[in-house]
């Protein structure tokens, strides 16, 4: 759906889509509300669902297994370095981070999976890749909607990287991802 929603740009058609307005979207996406942001939505799991705010996004790529080089002594959710137009894009495994089961584990026999390139920080040169299964769609919120989570439901690992969570207008529950605490935890971590 986001595929057909964001279309395909540049001479690798089939592997990059970019978020270039959000407001020229086509029919299928709902129609903003007074005071509604743009998030992205995507699974991280079987059973969670996930979204990640359309300002804190700058592209979505697929990218195959060997496209991302490993890089030794790193912590587990890092899956490796890529090659981004020219900059190196830190590539995460965002379940794994969020202590869900990782990346590899979901895959089964796929051969590529999703990165939500995000840069947090518009005033900062630095961006990060939040290496996804898959991206569902496209949500209207409204950032007052977006509550704390419950202690009970959210983790010590999860809660840090969380601004809180929401229901879809399908009734899902969403957890909404902070990708300025998850950039700010990589920063410390060095």
């Amino acid at each position: 759906m986001v595929e057909q929603v964001l279309g395909s740009v540049g001479s690798q058609a089939s592997d990059q889509f970019s978020l270039f307005d959000p407001f020229d979207l086509p029919d299928q996406v709902s129609k903003p509300q007074p005071g509604e942001m743009q998030f992205l939505s995507f699974p991280l799991g079987s059973d969670t669902l996930a979204m990640l705010s359309v300002d804190q996004l700058t592209e979505v790529l697929t990218l195959s297994i060997g496209q991302v080089v490993p890089i030794p002594d790193m912590a587990a959710y890092v899956l490796g370095a890529y090659n981004w137009r020219g900059k190196i894009l830190w590539v995460l495994d965002l379940a794994q981070l969020l202590g869900l089961e990782p990346l590899h584990q979901q895959m089964g026999n796929a051969a590529s999976y999703k990165v939500l390139v995000s840069q947090p920080d518009r005033k900062a040169a630095a961006y990060l890749g939040l290496a996804v299964m898959n991206v569902d769609d496209m949500h209207w919120c409204n950032p007052s909607d977006i509550e704390s989570a419950p202690t009970v439901a959210a983790t010590s690992s999860v809660s840090p990287f969380l601004r809180g969570f929401t229901l879809s207008r399908k009734g899902e529950m969403l957890l909404a991802i902070d990708a300025a605490a998850i950039f700010d935890r990589m920063l410390s971590s060095n």
